[in-house]
This record gives structure tokens, sequence and C-alpha cells, in this order.
């Protein structure tokens, strides 16, 4: 099954419930997630088989590394005007790169990203993250797994703290394997 038909298929499925979902941990992507994908298949590739080893490692935390996620974090914070997707766009869950300056959480979330992939960072240390905040707003951050935990880049705080630390109710996340493949979260944000 090529790609595009992957896409399609997880698109089609979103209106089913997933048989077995509580058991196995698995979670359905976010619609906006999986458009996105559709309109930006290159960033929603999964790890090729012969790098899964390598993919279980989390990333290597160095000063170099800890002062890059805070360059990142805090450019794209100040860089981009926060404005929900019907407001931004007409369309509601419309994730996308905030090209326009403007944005929602899940925009700043795959920016960073972006960023921090042109940087070098590796794809499967790099996942979206949603849950609600402590007054039950839906919101995404971007969790990096580093060997010093998890570490959450969000577009409401210049602070990056680790993701059991974090003032929200977690959901899921994409795996670390396949960003089409979302994984249950527990109260700190572990899958």
């Amino acid at each position: 099954m090529t790609r595009a038909h992957h896409l399609s298929a997880a698109l089609a499925g979103l209106g089913l419930a997933l048989a077995g979902c509580a058991a196995s941990g698995s979670a359905q992507p976010p619609i906006g997630f999986i458009s996105f994908c559709l309109r930006h298949a290159e960033a929603c590739q999964p790890v090729p088989d012969a790098q899964r080893p390598a993919a279980a490692a989390p990333a290597v935390m160095t000063v170099a590394r800890w002062q890059e996620l805070h360059q990142v974090n805090a450019h794209i914070n100040t860089a981009i005007s926060p404005l929900h997707d019907t407001d931004n766009t007409g369309r509601m869950e419309w994730w996308t790169y905030p090209d326009t300056g403007r944005g929602d959480c899940e925009d700043y979330a795959l920016e960073k990203r972006r960023a921090l992939l042109a940087r070098g960072w590796p794809a499967h240390a790099l996942l979206i993250t949603v849950g609600e905040t402590l007054s039950g707003e839906p919101h995404a951050v971007l969790t990096v797994v580093t060997d010093h935990g998890d570490l959450v880049l969000d577009n409401l705080s210049m602070t990056i703290v680790e993701a059991g630390r974090a003032p929200y109710r977690w959901h899921k996340r994409q795996s670390r394997h396949d960003p089409l493949h979302w994984v249950r979260l527990d109260r700190e944000g572990r899958p």
C-alpha cells in the first residue's frame, strides 16, 4: 500500500471507532493532522525499518541542544501571532505551517518541529502531542523525547518543562516510529 493510500485509508477510518484502542494503547490521529499529512506527505513519513532500532533511543541532550530548543521555542513563540483556525483560514482544525505569521497551537508545534528538523534533530524525537488545558481547552504542543525526559515546547510558555510538569491533561501523541500512528498517554505524558 502506498503512503497516499495509507493516508486516505486513515482519513476514511476517522469516523470509525478503533477496536481495542484501550488495550493496545493506540489512538486515532487528529483529523486536522490527517489533512495536514495529505497536503505535506514529506512531513509524515514513517521511520524506515532499517532505522527503527536507532529510533528507539531518545535524542541525546547537550548544552548546545538545550540552547537550540530554547532558541527555537522563543523565536517561534514571538514570530507567530496566535489566531484560531476559523479566524485564520475559515476552516475548523486546519493544521498547517504558519507561513502567514499567524496560527494556533498545532501550527506553532508543526513549525517548531520543522525548525528542529532543519537543525538536524531526529524526526523520531519530535512528536506532536495533544491534550487539554486545566480549563478544558484543547491544546497541542511539540514534545521532544530526550535522554533527560520528554520536554514540552509550548506556544503558551517560553519555559521548557518535562511533560509531567506541564499544566495539561495529556491525551495522545505521535508514535516514534510512524507519525500517522498515535498512542494514548497517561497523566505524566507517557505512552
